[in-house]
């Protein structure tokens, strides 16, 4: 593998990749093991993103300044808001003359409408359990955030002829006596005594620390020094031991709860999370022998860390990994498969499809289309092609080659700049960077206050790194162009089938956008709507039911 210093920031992911498999090869992993926790998996992530970041830090330190250069003169200038005003020539034709449908955080996937049709309360049972620590959903209250992505999935986890499975489906969720965040009706709460952290310190305390400033530490320091790495990629002991004790505290708690429990299927979001006890809870139900599915929350790929290039044996497998991997994608699917048919990863995978598309149905799906079609129709009065910019949340600023892009393309062209969802407050800052650059033809206010996929379905095209969003566009049968080294990462399969264009430079993307014919792309939809998909699992994990 190469050194830290030697990595190309554009193949990060496979960099990832390669010290987590140089480390599981040297390392007898499956022995990383204390008070019954397989701790490996939490630590593999925690080194995994810390490497992740120290490798993009290290490599955008220009792009850094700018951008807190940028994002001072934004606040500085909030009142006046010269991101969009800067551009006067262009602002009346930006506002487009439509009410505003609400917050981007609002209307970001699933855009509120949990918030206003919640047929949760409908349910009776519970067979599928949802705990879900992150989603595409922007919620400021953090500790609501694993509840979004469960509570989408259930809102129509009954289709008209019944074919989810049971219909069962609820929220499972950690409570403790000091918690005040709210309870809905159909959440399985896993309820704390009082004291019980205390109990739980002075039984695994003493060992925990002894592991820590042993085998811990004796560990960090070999990785480091064999494998040239910064050692801050570890955590501190006592900060690694604080992590050990809540997964052994979500542990207990949960299998108190659930060892009475009968036909359950649980899932999870972000399941190697250390903060929230999602590994805790996969442990206990190991222990209970109840499956476990982790749902991606996205597209991954070929060298998607957190759930590619496992080195374990089929005999044994960690029990703080759940094992199901639900995909978005095809990419991840085939890649996962492959790797649990020889013995080199972790999860047994599920292909679901891109649940964005389910994103988005409601009652009022089709005034909120009609006025988005008016706006179009407004914008094609001025525009030949309508391309999306889809941003990829970690990567910062708008890259090179994309404003390289805008800058050539004909003026006829207007480019729709949408942030990732949990930073769409980049939409400010990433106008001043357009502007700077001498582009004009942008508009940020409506592509991150209209549904994604109505955004898509009325646009030409979506150019992006690696975002999901670009699945989008496959389905509408319109230019789906992904960039660079990383967008062939993700999207290998898709790009193989002649479903996506792989595009390096500027002029690259000017020509797929130019030469796509509209339609000549799959609009056949590729997903399991949620209430199909609870079948779908139970199927692929207990097989067909047989009368």
């Amino acid at each position: 593998m190469a050194t830290f210093d030697e990595i190309d920031p554009s193949s990060y992911r496979k960099d990832v990749c390669d010290l987590l498999i140089a480390i599981e090869d040297e390392v007898n992993t499956q022995a990383l093991t204390v008070a019954g926790i397989d701790y490996w998996p939490m630590l593999r992530s925690i080194i995994g993103h810390n490497f992740e970041q120290k490798i993009l830090g290290r490599n955008n330190e220009v792009q850094t300044e700018l951008e807190s250069k940028l994002t001072s003169l934004t606040r500085l200038n909030r009142g006046s808001d010269p991101a969009r005003s800067a551009a006067p020539a262009s602002k009346k034709k930006y506002d487009l003359g439509i009410a505003p449908m609400g917050s981007p955080q609002a209307l970001a996937p699933p855009h509120g409408e949990y918030a206003r049709h919640d047929p949760l309360e409908e349910l009776d049972g519970y067979r599928h359990l949802l705990f879900s620590r992150a989603n595409r959903i922007v919620d400021n209250a953090g500790v609501l955030k694993h509840r979004d992505f469960g509570r989408f999935l259930s809102q129509r986890s009954r289709s008209d002829d019944g074919a989810a499975g049971s219909g069962k489906v609820a929220f499972i969720e950690y409570e403790n006596p000091l918690s005040g965040y709210h309870k809905g009706a159909n959440s399985y709460v896993l309820r704390e005594e009082e004291g019980f952290r205390e109990v739980i310190a002075w039984q695994y305390g003493p060992r925990l620390r002894r592991h820590g400033s042993e085998v811990y530490s004796y560990l960090a320091e070999l990785v480091s020094k064999a494998f040239q790495v910064p050692k801050a990629i570890f955590p501190e002991v006592a900060i690694w031991v604080r992590y050990l004790s809540n997964v052994l505290g979500k542990m207990e708690l949960a299998y108190r709860h659930l060892k009475d429990e009968r036909d359950l299927i649980v899932y999870t979001t972000l399941c190697l999370d250390h903060v929230h006890g999602t590994q805790g809870l996969v442990a206990a139900c190991k222990k209970l022998a109840i499956p476990t599915v982790e749902i991606m929350h996205g597209v991954g790929g070929r060298h998607c860390w957190p759930y590619t290039h496992w080195r374990q044996s089929k005999s044994r497998q960690y029990n703080t990994l759940p094992e199901y991997l639900a995909t978005w994608d095809l990419t991840t699917y085939t890649t996962v498969l492959e790797q649990k048919n020889t013995g080199l990863n972790g999860f047994a995978p599920i292909y679901l499809g891109n649940q964005m598309e389910n994103y988005g149905a409601s009652e009022t799906a089709a005034e909120i289309e009609s006025v988005t079609v008016k706006a179009f129709d407004k914008m094609r009065q001025d525009y030949r092609k309508i391309v999306v910019f889809a941003g990829q949340h970690g990567k910062g600023m708008i890259p090179a080659v994309a404003l390289d892009a805008m800058l050539k393309a004909p003026k006829d062209w207007l480019w729709l700049i949408r942030p990732h969802p949990e930073v769409m407050e980049s939409a400010d800052i990433w106008a001043v960077q357009l502007l700077k650059s001498g582009i004009t033809n942008f508009e940020t206010t409506f592509a991150n206050g209209t549904d994604i996929n109505l955004l898509v379905k009325f646009s030409d095209a979506v150019v992006t790194y690696f975002s999901t969003v670009v699945l989008l566009s496959k389905l509408h049968g319109k230019a789906a162009v992904v960039l660079g080294e990383l967008g062939q990462d993700v999207f290998h399969d898709y790009i193989e089938k002649g479903e996506m264009h792989l595009a390096y430079t500027a002029e690259d993307i000017i020509s797929k956008v130019e030469q796509h014919e509209p339609g000549m792309q799959s609009e056949t939809r590729d997903v399991y709507e949620p209430g199909r998909m609870f079948k779908h699992i139970e199927n692929s994990i207990w097989g067909p039911k047989v009368n």
